[in-house]
């Protein structure tokens, strides 16, 4: 019984033999397994080697009725779209390629149902403009792929398990209609549409804070409204003006440069309504005091006068006393500084001109300089000799005169000590004295001894290299020789030979 069956399998052997057959590989692969109607793509590789034929041929099944061919005996990747929901299994068989196997089956192919879009509903439907709108997509299944329109050549893309949300702001107002459309090309079918109306902005209200204040203070102004203003024009009813834009409320602040009743308007001007007023009422800076530091100076010393009050002063004039004045404006204490060119009591006076009232006064006594000393270096001079005079004193003097005692004099004013010089034409004995004039008081003396110069004496010295012993005994060249002269005045002369 065994010997039979060993004959039939050698049969089959040869069969495969003489027929020309030969080993075969044959597969198919698939990826993704998992897919909606028509998105993404399945990519289909299929493989096969050893196939017998002059031009071997696979046939490749997808399971839905569709079907190609590849060439046999090498690899080749395939796209393919499925357009209907369901489980397909892909297989691939040896048409004009003698394959062995002769078919492979693949993986299944799980094609889910495409995403339908059915419901769009906008919240809230009716906004101000820049106010978020929540747009929200309802419908069935997965979408792949689909464009919300919002009507105002705006839009975004969207995708995922439905519903699906998404947020917007409209910049002007008007009626838009917004549109969800599905892509078939991705895997998502349908649209629908929703209307939002979108408002401007509004202004409700206007306040100034405070609404009574002092010039130059910084006035607060709030802008209240609902939703966004495109712009809005603040007038602040002196001529000036500033324009706002944004959420509701706008806040900015302006200072008011002249006293007054003021009537501030915010206006809508783009994608803004309505109008709103405030009043402010602007006083006057109030000049409260007047103060003099020291009150009691020297000619020419350096008063500070400060003058006090309340809120901003637009200007004021400071009246010194001696005929001179000052302008000063802004936010009190107003402070400046002034020097007195005389002695005697002056009443300064601070009184308000623009947008300032009120005035004040105080006393500055001012001393004249007095002259305490007079010193002369030096005492004992030579004749034609310069001698430094020294005037010491306090305050400063307006004016004093110095006699040297010789028939002449000199004037001199400012701030003590005074310093000047003098040379005596002749000898003898003098006083020279100090005396003040102008806001000057007192008087100092000083004696200076003037002496003749005695006769002229002058010295020789030389100086030469070589020794003058040895100048004689150089005839062609130049020997520069030095000489140094010396006097009994205070004086010298050097001389080089030749030159």
């Amino acid at each position: 019984m065994r010997f039979p069956v060993k004959i039939l399998v050698l049969t089959a052997w040869a069969v495969l033999a003489t027929s020309g057959m030969a080993w075969a590989a044959l597969s198919v692969t698939a990826s993704p397994t998992s897919v909606q109607v028509a998105f993404p793509p399945v990519s289909v590789t299929v493989s096969s080697s050893g196939c017998s034929a002059n031009i071997p041929v696979i046939g490749v099944n997808f399971g839905d009725a569709t079907s190609t061919t590849v060439p046999g005996n090498t690899t080749t990747t395939l796209t393919h779209f499925y357009l209907g929901p369901g489980n397909f299994t892909i297989t691939v068989s040896g048409i004009t390629a003698l394959c062995v196997p002769s078919t492979a089956t693949g993986p299944t192919i799980t094609v889910s149902p495409a995403g339908v879009v059915t419901a769009l509903i906008a919240t809230p439907s009716t906004a101000q403009v820049g106010q978020s709108v929540t747009f929200t997509v309802s419908g069935t299944g997965n979408c792949g792929g689909m464009t919300l329109t919002f009507g105002d050549a705006t839009s975004t893309h969207l995708s995922g398990p439905l519903p699906l949300t998404t947020t917007h702001a409209y910049s002007a107002p008007g009626a838009f209609t917004a549109t969800a459309t599905g892509f078939i090309s991705e895997a998502c079918t349908g649209s629908a549409s929703a209307s939002v109306t979108v408002l401007p902005g509004t202004i409700t209200s206007l306040s100034a804070i405070p609404s009574t204040a002092q010039v130059g203070q910084s006035v607060t102004f709030n802008v209240d409204g609902t939703g966004t203003c495109g712009s809005l024009t603040l007038s602040f009813g002196d001529a000036t003006s500033t324009t706002l834009s944004g959420p509701f409320p706008r806040t900015t602040t302006h200072a008011y440069a002249t006293a007054g009743g003021f009537t501030a308007t915010a206006t809508g001007v783009s994608n803004c309504t309505g109008s709103a007023s405030a009043s402010v009422t602007v006083l006057p800076g109030a000049i409260t005091s007047l103060s003099a530091v020291p009150s009691t100076a020297q000619v020419g010393q350096s008063v500070t006068f400060t003058v006090g009050g309340t809120g901003t002063c637009g200007s004021l004039t400071l009246s010194f006393g001696d005929a001179t004045s000052t302008t000063l404006s802004g936010p009190f204490p107003r402070t400046t500084t002034h020097a007195y060119a005389t002695a005697g009591g002056f009443t300064a006076t601070a009184t308000g001109v623009v947008s300032c009232t009120g005035v004040a006064s105080t006393s500055v006594t001012v001393l004249p300089g007095a002259v305490t000393s007079l010193s002369a270096v030096p005492s004992t001079a030579q004749v034609g000799q310069s001698v430094t005079f020294t005037v010491g004193g306090t305050g400063t003097c307006g004016s004093l005169t110095l006699s040297f005692g010789d028939a002449t004099s000199t004037p001199l004013n400012g701030a003590f000590p005074l310093t000047t010089t003098h040379a005596y034409a002749s000898a003898g004995a003098t006083t020279a004295t100090a005396t003040g004039t102008v806001s000057c008081t007192g008087s100092a003396s000083v004696a200076i001894a003037v002496v003749a110069a005695p006769p002229l004496s002058v010295s020789v010295s030389v100086i030469s290299t070589p020794s003058p012993a040895q100048v004689s005994q150089i005839q062609s060249v130049p020997v520069p020789i030095t000489y140094v002269f010396t006097t009994n005045i205070p004086a010298s002369l050097t001389l080089t030979s030749p030159g």
